[in-house]
């Protein structure tokens, strides 16, 4: 485990501690499932494609405690990945995910912490696309956040994200980074429909062993508004500034996204260009399409779409050899079999292709498991 992570579990164990003191209630549920795998082309390689077998267990536990005011929860996963045909590809994987606010008359706080422990095949398609190598990754980030309301129109809210990557196996394919983003936004409310945002952000993306320092400025400011009272869009253009060690480069930033949230279809997509930190060393400048769809047919059965595609692009000095295309996409059917069963059939697809090699790769994964929860348990106090 990374220091970082040693700094942020005792805060975020002592925080849900703090919140329980006042709780009239906690509630946890565990749960267990396994899932066997086929991939095509797990590496993802762009020649010499090799398919692989595997079987996945994930146990998991949410703990929550809720009032009308505040929140805190934890949810813990472990992935144990096992491969009959290719032991050296088994891995031990742990999730954490910690979050806790408060809601006052005017104005409300939050905290969001994660902790991750996988390897590079599972966390890099959307970064470096270096699935092909088998890396330790270790990863933990820290997000307060602030919002409030001086006026019934108006709400100012305060962001702070920080990230930091480690490869435990002293990896030279990838290197260790952090990033540190801040934003302040302003939302004035015109009408029942139409809200205005301004929104002014600051990136730090930090490369020890490279001696990389890259800093972005940007500002952006747009529309949000209410089609129905189920769907909401929202559109922000704006123009940014990095610099890469005293090398400039200047871009654009753009965010045009819908969300629904009906009863039966529940659906978010969004367009984007942004700055992104890698594992490979560089700032990127990433334009990407995201989808997430799911459509219920009755309180037993539902499905699921997930698709993010996208371009990477090197901003700073150095090679564009990784510039590249990326396509993730993931179709997912639940089933229900009586109050602690559930079914699952999933198939997935990969797919990037490097714009100065002409290097492609793509694969094709089919899986089935079965899920069991033992059902939410309530703790009075």
């Amino acid at each position: 485990m990374s220091s970082s992570s040693n700094r942020f579990l005792p805060l975020l164990l002592a925080c849900l501690a703090g919140q329980g003191a006042l709780a009239a209630e906690w509630s946890y549920e565990p749960r267990i499932e396994a899932r066997a795998l086929f991939d095509n082309n797990f590496l993802l390689r762009t020649s010499g494609a090799q398919s692989e077998s595997a079987v996945v267990i994930l146990p998991s536990i949410s703990m929550a405690r809720r009032t009308e005011i505040s929140h805190a929860s934890i949810d813990a996963r472990a992935e144990l990945w096992r491969f009959p045909g290719n032991s050296n590809l088994d891995t031990n994987d742990a999730y954490l995910d910690f979050s806790t606010g408060k809601r006052g008359e005017r104005s409300q706080w939050q905290i969001d912490a994660g902790y991750v422990r996988n390897t590079s095949i599972t966390s890099e398609l959307a970064d470096s696309g270096r699935v092909d190598i088998r890396r330790r990754r270790v990863s933990s980030n820290l997000a307060p956040s602030w919002s409030y309301l001086p006026s019934e129109r108006a709400r100012l809210s305060l962001n702070l994200r920080y990230d930091n990557v480690d490869f435990e196996d002293a990896a030279t394919e990838f290197y260790d980074y952090t990033y540190l983003v801040g934003s302040a936004s302003w939302l004035y409310q015109l009408d029942q429909r139409n809200q205005i945002q301004v929104l002014l952000s600051h990136s730090r993306y930090e490369v020890n062993s490279l001696g990389l320092v890259s800093k972005t400025n940007g500002l952006q400011a747009g529309l949000v508004h209410n089609f129905t009272p189920l769907l909401t869009g929202t559109a922000l253009i704006g123009l940014r500034r990095t610099d890469n060690n005293g090398v400039s480069d200047n871009g654009a930033l753009a965010l045009i996204s819908v969300e629904h949230k009906g009863r039966r279809l529940k659906l978010g997509a969004s367009l984007s260009r942004d700055v992104m930190p890698s594992s490979l060393g560089q700032l990127n400048q990433s334009d990407r399409i995201r989808l997430d769809a799911a459509w219920r047919f009755n309180e037993l059965r539902w499905i699921q779409v997930v698709l993010l595609a996208g371009r990477n692009l090197n901003t700073g000095i150095g090679t564009r050899a990784n510039d590249r295309n990326f396509v993730d996409l993931a179709i997912n059917g639940y089933h229900y079999v009586g109050r602690h069963w559930r079914m699952i059939a999933s198939y997935r697809y990969r797919q990037h292709e490097y714009l100065v090699s002409g290097a492609s790769a793509r694969s094709s994964r089919i899986s089935l498991g079965v899920q069991y929860r033992f059902g939410k348990r309530a703790v009075s106090r």
